[in-house]
């Protein structure tokens, strides 16, 4: 019976990885349909947390939440799970760049149709997962409704305005072009300091800090105002730890456990040391081999790591930290980045994160002999790589939603994360419609 729920559990993470269209955000409802919906493999609860841990830690998003469903089930049914989501879009990222010099217009044509047939497909689901939340809070109280759609609305034009202003053919910049992490930073700044309470004295302190870094945002266009939004941010994330800690130890000293506070707050459980051990073991054994074959896989790999960690803010923010690391440093020659991989990456299911490592890896290892073998081993290397980095921080990340989980005030987090979520697949849904209509114009 454990058997074949486990193996159910596989068909539908390799199922997600090939209709992943879209992004990771744009995968939270297909996720949630696939692994709480049909089947139940884990509870809702069980869902959101898995979430959450995925959205406050860097690497790829799907990949993240694939981990803290697998891990419900042991060790190796986390690394098979984080493998399997990603496991299409990578493969189909090498065969692409692998047959670059044969792929002729009509097969070009025929992908490009497909892709748009899917993101038809997801679109109606990310429509039908907002409705859902807005429902939610329709069940609940008008107030709530009216604050949902608030948020719906203000996420949207925080995030949404550049693939708005491409889908109506306005040419220029909008005024808020805010990344994902950004977002939920400021959201989690904000409920912290108000923790659920809107009177206008606790309202007033983060309203002010959060339009002043709104207003750096407007202003770094013409002005040079990046000290000051600097200063702004760790502000506000030194606020964030210190609400925190205060609240975690208030909490603690009610059940009367000051004293573990420490090792409970600052120390890595020994579940989450054993899960991390795990992640390495596997990227030693599936990388090791390809630093000893080829010289360049060494600097490859700590580079592919290093960006990883870096990747906050979604595709588009992993493609500016990639850019840096492999086309800046010549690893890469920027045509063949942007021209073949980002191309191909950009119409193919997965996490850009995991697709871009992947082909990054094939195209260092096709250069050393021009030979396809080499090229898919080094690529191997670094799908590996991308895996074991989300799976590393998710732990982390995980690790540190428990801590908290007992607090009230974690319960609010989750409670106004739905509605955040919601904001952020409109800008999904607006992508999508851009990359259905615009090649159509």
């Amino acid at each position: 019976m454990r058997g074949t729920r486990i193996r159910g559990l596989m068909q539908a993470m390799l199922r997600v990885g090939v209709i992943g269209f879209g992004g990771g955000n744009a995968l939270i409802p297909v996720m949630e349909k696939e692994f709480v919906t049909k089947k139940l493999y884990v509870t809702k609860e069980e869902y959101d947390e898995a979430v959450l841990a995925a959205s406050i830690t860097p690497g790829a998003l799907p990949v993240e939440i694939a981990c803290g469903i697998g891990r419900k089930y042991g060790r190796a049914c986390m690394l098979l799970a984080a493998s399997l989501v990603a496991l299409p879009g990578a493969v189909a990222t090498v065969a692409l760049l692998a047959m670059m010099e044969h792929i002729d217009e009509q097969t070009i044509r025929w992908l490009s149709v497909f892709t748009k047939a899917v993101s038809l497909f997801l679109i109606y689901l990310l429509f039908r997962y907002i409705c859902g939340i807005a429902h939610e809070a329709m069940q609940e109280s008008r107030k709530r409704f009216g604050k949902v759609l608030l948020i719906f609305v203000s996420v949207f034009l925080l995030c949404g305005g550049k693939n708005l202003y491409r889908l109506m053919g306005i040419h220029g910049r909008p005024l808020f072009v805010l990344s994902t992490v950004s977002i939920l930073g400021l959201a989690l700044f904000f409920i912290l300091w108000t923790q659920g309470r809107y009177s206008v004295k606790r309202v007033l302190v983060p309203g002010i800090l959060i339009g002043a870094y709104l207003a750096c945002v407007c202003l770094e266009r013409h002005y040079e105002v990046a000290p000051v939004k600097g200063i702004l941010v760790i502000l506000m994330i030194m606020v964030t730890i210190g609400k925190l800690y205060v609240t975690y130890i208030q909490r603690m000293k009610g059940m009367h456990a000051v004293g573990s506070i420490g090792t409970t707050l600052f120390g890595i459980g020994k579940e989450t040391i054993g899960d991390i051990v795990v992640w390495l073991c596997f990227l030693a054994a599936c990388t090791l081999p390809m630093i000893i074959l080829f010289s360049p896989a060494a600097d490859y790999l700590l580079k592919g790591m290093y960006s990883s960690f870096l990747s906050y803010g979604g595709g588009d923010a992993y493609l500016t930290v990639a850019d840096g690391v492999f086309v800046d440093t010549g690893m890469v020659k920027e045509g063949v980045f942007y021209q073949q991989l980002v191309a191909i990456a950009n119409v193919l299911p997965g996490s850009i994160l995991c697709k871009i490592l992947t082909g990054v890896g094939y195209l260092i290892g096709y250069g050393i002999h021009q030979n396809i073998i080499d090229g898919i081993l080094i690529a191997f290397s670094g799908f590996v790589c991308s895996i074991c980095a989300s799976g590393i921080v998710y732990s982390i990340g995980d690790y540190l939603c428990k801590n908290f989980e007992q607090l009230p005030l974690f319960e609010l987090i989750k409670r106004w994360l739905h509605p955040i979520i919601g904001g952020l697949l409109l800008n999904v849904i607006v992508a999508l419609l851009n990359q259905i209509w615009l090649p159509m114009v």
